[in-house]
């Protein structure tokens, strides 16, 4: 679901350090100690119980303007590790009633309750092991957010603007079907804000042309590298 761009000046989140979460997140297993011993030892094996540490998984954003590919990049993703969380901003707003269409000034308010909804929710699903790809057009002016929840959870925080040519994404706007932004007008006027993304700027892919799974690739791949973190995980 596209967002404006809040009037005045934006806040930057602070610049990120190295860093890539690529294990597969597994659960480990601790004994529990009781009076200094170990208790686990002395029960026979049908009574020794293991604890559970989940390992958090990381969120990427995979973000860019309407008809740039989001959602069907964010899927195959998560779908090449599991267990993961394909996660789409969209049903966010299909859950407001009485909304003002997000796209609107007017809807400052409620796209920044919204989104900071949508960041509780992934690292959410990220402290429970989870690897997340959060599907939303999100820019610079709503990384806050994203950047808070990631900070106090502990969660590494990864983001990709797609950013194809803005023919392609003005026709495939166009041919999404009903609920979607599909006017051109809004459209191009969404596409401007990501046109230009300053220091933000190596964050940005051009899709122009490729097939999704060729575009899943090149976004794993950046990732993989410092370019893309916003937030580093916490030490454990």
């Amino acid at each position: 679901m596209p967002v404006a761009r809040p009037p005045g000046r934006r806040r930057d989140p602070g610049d990120g350090v190295d860093g890539w979460l690529t294990s597969t997140h597994e659960s480990l297993f601790r004994r529990r100690a009781r009076g200094g011993a170990c208790h686990s030892a002395r029960l026979p094996p049908q009574g020794r119980r293991a604890v559970p540490v989940t390992v958090p998984g990381p969120v990427a954003v995979v973000s860019g303007p309407p008809g740039a590919g989001k959602s069907t990049v964010a899927a195959l993703l998560a779908a090449a590790v599991p267990p993961a969380v394909h996660l789409p901003a969209d049903a966010f707003w299909e859950f407001l009633v009485g909304g003002v269409s997000p796209y609107r000034s007017a809807a400052q308010r409620q796209n920044e309750t919204v989104m900071k909804a949508v960041a509780a929710a992934a690292t959410g699903y990220a402290r429970g092991g989870y690897r997340v790809f959060l599907d939303a057009v999100v820019g610079p002016w709503f990384l806050g957010p994203f950047v808070t929840a990631a900070r106090a959870t502990g969660t590494e925080l990864r983001w990709v603007v797609l950013r194809p040519d803005e023919q392609t994404v003005v026709a495939r706007a166009g041919a999404r079907g009903a609920g979607a932004l599909t006017a051109p007008g809004p459209v191009r006027a969404m596409y401007d804000q990501f046109r230009d993304l300053g220091r933000y700027e190596g964050h940005a892919l051009d899709t122009t042309g490729e097939p999704p799974a060729v575009t899943a690739e090149r976004v794993r791949g950046h990732l993989a590298r410092s370019a893309s973190l916003l937030v580093p995980a916490a030490d454990r």
